[in-house]
């Protein structure tokens, strides 16, 4: 159980420094992986308070400006593209941290430990009538 509870802490973080790590090796080849941060940047949004989530968020779009200007091309419309990408990492992660903490959404866990007590109390009233 150990190696379970190891593993799992160091997923994250690993995704994060593979991303980044692609995204300064491709962008000045395929600007488009900026994808990547932004996949992970819905990811923090999905399992996140709203606070972390924004910070994450405005972390991943820091990191693409900076990508952008080490990597990029210098000119006022690469820019505006860079400045576009980059809200949209925060306007994005808003958007679905805001659909899941929704308050008549429930948490997948939940709903599955609600299920599961439902179908055993099915379980239990049947065996009673019998």
């Amino acid at each position: 159980m150990g190696s379970t509870s190891f593993f799992g802490s160091i997923k994250v973080p690993t995704n994060y420094v593979v991303n980044i790590l692609l995204m300064w090796l491709l962008y000045a080849a395929w600007p488009s992986v900026w994808l990547l941060l932004l996949l992970s940047s819905i990811g923090v949004a999905i399992y996140q308070p709203r606070k972390d989530s924004f910070r994450a968020s405005i972390a991943f779009a820091l990191m693409l400006i900076v990508i952008h200007w080490m990597f990029g091309e210098q000119s006022v419309w690469a820019w505006t593209e860079a400045g576009v990408m980059a809200s949209m990492l925060i306007l994005l992660n808003m958007y679905v941290n805001g659909l899941v903490k929704r308050p008549g959404l429930q948490n997948v866990d939940q709903l599955q430990t609600a299920e599961q007590t439902q179908g055993i109390s099915q379980v239990q009233g049947q065996g009673a009538n019998q």
